[in-house]
């Protein structure tokens, strides 16, 4: 009796073993460089740097306004001997009105810029996974790894799919 549950009990070892190996075999990974994709597609990194040319005649507007307000100052205080000294509080606080506005002037600059990027960031991820979507059911694919985070991993292993999430992105982006 104890012979026969031996003989079951390694029948079944034998046959659990077979399903996980043959289940690790069918097993695909691969890898794709997230920061190479951000680089090469026109969703990531060209987009922010559109953005900010896009923003410059912005940064320049306030630079010049930056600049009346610092030649004020300059102003006021090379003929602050020469006024009387309500004359100097009046005109400290127009300039201390203009600082302020200047100053929430660029907090709002300052957050639609990085509502811009976050924006940008966002796009750029939505399509980095419809495009990582296509090639893992293409490449029947079961994990994908960011090679960023990967350490090591088996070349006989791993396939390396940066070029066709690239590839396809770019294509999307051409459409």
């Amino acid at each position: 009796m104890k012979k026969l549950i031996l003989i079951g009990y390694f029948m079944i070892m034998n046959i659990c073993i077979g399903f996980s190996l043959e289940t690790i075999f069918d097993f695909k990974i691969a890898t794709v460089d997230q920061n190479k994709v951000y680089q090469l597609v026109p969703q990531g990194e060209d987009s922010l740097e559109t953005m900010h040319a896009d923003l410059k005649h912005s940064v320049e507007e306030l630079q010049k306004e930056q600049d009346i307000i610092v030649n004020e100052a300059n102003i006021l205080q090379k003929n602050s001997s020469m006024l009387s000294e309500k004359e100097i509080k009046t005109q400290q606080d127009k300039l201390n009105k203009k600082q302020e506005s200047f100053k929430e002037k660029v907090i709002e600059f300052h957050k639609e810029e990085i509502q811009k990027e976050q924006d940008i960031m966002h796009n750029f991820q939505v399509e980095l996974d419809k495009s990582l979507s296509l090639v893992t059911s293409e490449k029947d694919l079961k994990l994908v790894l960011n090679s960023q985070a990967v350490s090591y991993i088996d070349p006989d292993i791993n396939q390396d799919i940066t070029n066709q999430v690239v590839y396809n992105m770019k294509h999307q982006a051409s459409l």
